[in-house]
């Protein structure tokens, strides 16, 4: 079973008539809170997980858990604004700058010397320069939004 936990840009209708006098911000405020929960409940603060980080105060921007329980951050340089990749699939730290992504639908690319990855919201797929599949993930959790400030 995949729980999907990735944040709509459009969480409740809000009417913007003149005749409208009471504005819908408390059921946005709920989808906001049950969604800060799951958040808080995959172990993820506004950096990562507590087992993968983003860098000093750079924030994830893009957080997933894979079916076999491994971790995968797209942060954002607080001082750059670069988007860079980061996981713990092995035992060695591993970032590196991603090469081109669409944060609004979860879809990230990184390209190395010797292999390409591609992030979706379903999971990732590593492609070696040759063209064959050298490593595909699912994802069981996914995060498109960072709730924190």
């Amino acid at each position: 079973t995949s729980t999907s936990a990735t944040s709509a840009t459009t969480t409740s209708s809000t009417s913007t008539s003149a005749s409208s006098t009471t504005p819908t911000t408390t059921s946005v405020s709920a989808e906001e809170e049950a969604y800060r929960k799951l958040v808080s409940d995959a172990g993820l603060k506004a950096t990562g997980f507590n087992s993968l980080g983003c860098l000093a105060n750079d924030k994830w921007k893009f957080a997933s858990i894979s079916t076999g329980g491994k971790h995968v951050l797209i942060c954002e340089s607080a001082e750059s604004g670069k988007l860079y990749y980061t996981h713990d699939y092995m035992p060695e730290i591993y970032r590196k700058e991603v090469t081109s992504s669409d944060t609004d639908t979860g879809t990230f690319q990184i390209v190395n010397d010797d292999a390409t990855i591609d992030i979706t919201t379903k999971g990732l797929v590593v492609t070696s320069k040759s063209g064959k599949v050298a490593k595909e993930s699912a994802f069981e959790q996914v995060f498109t939004k960072n709730p924190y400030p």
